[in-house]
Formats: structure tokens, sequence, C-alpha cells
């Protein structure tokens, strides 16, 4: 697999946004951002969102926590994921 430049991302995120993408800070989750998400809206507005690969915010967890697999789970579950906040992130499941 390709190594994915983040700032790269972010950066064109921010442009195709105007700015109104969420991306996560804290954690920063930067090694899981993988993409930006384009949503057509009513009217053909575009709405852009950030696009992280949630195995890979759990290996981010795991390493920059110095916690296991289980409790990295239990920690995005509860503290990142479930918003609802318009441009809040697609996360990415992979089976």
């Amino acid at each position: 697999m390709n190594k994915i430049d983040a700032e790269k991302i972010f950066d064109n995120l921010a442009e195709l946004s105007d700015g109104q993408a969420i991306v996560f800070t804290y954690p920063s989750y930067k090694t899981a951002l993988v993409g930006i998400g384009q949503v057509s809206e009513q009217a053909g507005k575009q709405k852009y969102y950030a696009v992280y690969d949630y195995e890979l915010m759990i290996e981010f967890v795991v390493k920059d926590f110095k916690i296991c697999r289980q409790d990295a789970i239990e920690y995005i579950d509860y503290n990142t994921l479930g918003t609802s906040a318009e441009h809040y992130p697609i996360i990415l499941y992979r089976s």
C-alpha cells in the first residue's frame, strides 16, 4: 500500500470545504486519514469530508497511548465516534 500524505489531504480538504470540514485534532489520527469524501447535496452543491480508516485509528491509539487493542476500541468508540455534528468525518470500516 502506498504511504498516504496526510498533510496534502489536510490542505486539499481545507481548500475544497472552505475550512468547514472537521478533522480530528486530539488525538489527530494523522496516520488514519486516508482521503476526502465528496457528497452531492440538493441543487448540485458538494460537501467534502475527511475520511479516516477505523483500523488505522485503532493502530494509532494503541501505539500513541500505549494501550491494548480493546482499550483503544473503547476509547475511540466513546470519545471520538457517535456525534452528528455537521461536516463530521466519515469513518471507513473495512470488513
